[in-house]
C-alpha cells in the first residue's frame, strides 16, 4: 500500500476486510493492522469504529450499486442496459455481498442499507423491464423481483461461482423466460 491511505482507501481496504473475514474483520484493531497503518492514520478519517461502519455502508451503496447504474444508463436500448447491468452484476465479489448480509444481521444500520441497496437494485431493474413493450408495469416489478431473488440466492448456493457461471446462469434465466 502507499505510505498515505486516503478515505476512499481505508473503506476499500473494509471491504476486501469483510469479504475475507466477515463483519469481525471490521474492527479498528484488525484494520489497522491489515493496512500496516497505525490508529492514527485510521482515525485521521474516521472518529470511530461505528463512523468506519456507517461510511463503509454508503461507500457499498455508492460502488456496488449507483456506480454500476450509472454506467449502465450511459447505454442507449434497455435490452442492452440490462446485458451490461449483468454483466457487471456477475463480477461482484459474492463474499461482500453476503458479508454486508451477515453485517445486517448485526447491526440496524446494515440492516436499513442492505434493504436500501435491495430496493434500488429492484427499482432500477423493474424500470429497465417497465421500458419494454411486452411487460407490465406490475410485471417489471415481479420480473425484477424474481431476476434478483435468483441472483442473491445463487450467490448463497453457490458463493464460489465464477463470473462465467454467474453469466450463464443469466442466459438460462433469459431463455427461460423468454427474454431470448
Amino acid at each position: 500500500m502507499s505510505s498515505r491511505l486516503s478515505k476512499n482507501d481505508w473503506l476499500d481496504l473494509g471491504l476486501a476486510a469483510l469479504a475475507d473475514e466477515g463483519p469481525d474483520g471490521l474492527t479498528i484493531e484488525a484494520l489497522c493492522e491489515r493496512a500496516q497503518k497505525t490508529r492514527g492514520s485510521y482515525y485521521h478519517h474516521f472518529n470511530s469504529g461505528a463512523a468506519f461502519v456507517e461510511q463503509l455502508l454508503g461507500w457499498w451503496l455508492k460502488t456496488y450499486t449507483r456506480d454500476l447504474i450509472e454506467k449502465v444508463e450511459r447505454l442507449g436500448h434497455h435490452g442492452e442496459k440490462l446485458d451490461h447491468l449483468n454483466q457487471l452484476a456477475a463480477h461482484l465479489d459474492p463474499r461482500i455481498e453476503q458479508a454486508f448480509r451477515r453485517l445486517g444481521a448485526r447491526n440496524q444500520q446494515a440492516a436499513r442499507t442492505c434493504r436500501a441497496v435491495d430496493d434500488a437494485r429492484i427499482d432500477y431493474l423493474a424500470d429497465l423491464y417497465g421500458q419494454s413493450p411486452r411487460f407490465s408495469a406490475d410485471e417489471a416489478r415481479m420480473l425484477a423481483q424474481i431476476e434478483y431473488a435468483a441472483w442473491v440466492g445463487f450467490q448463497v448456493i453457490a458463493p464460489d461461482a465464477k463470473p462465467q457461471e454467474m453469466l450463464h446462469m443469466y442466459e438460462m434465466f433469459l431463455r427461460l423466460t423468454g427474454r431470448v
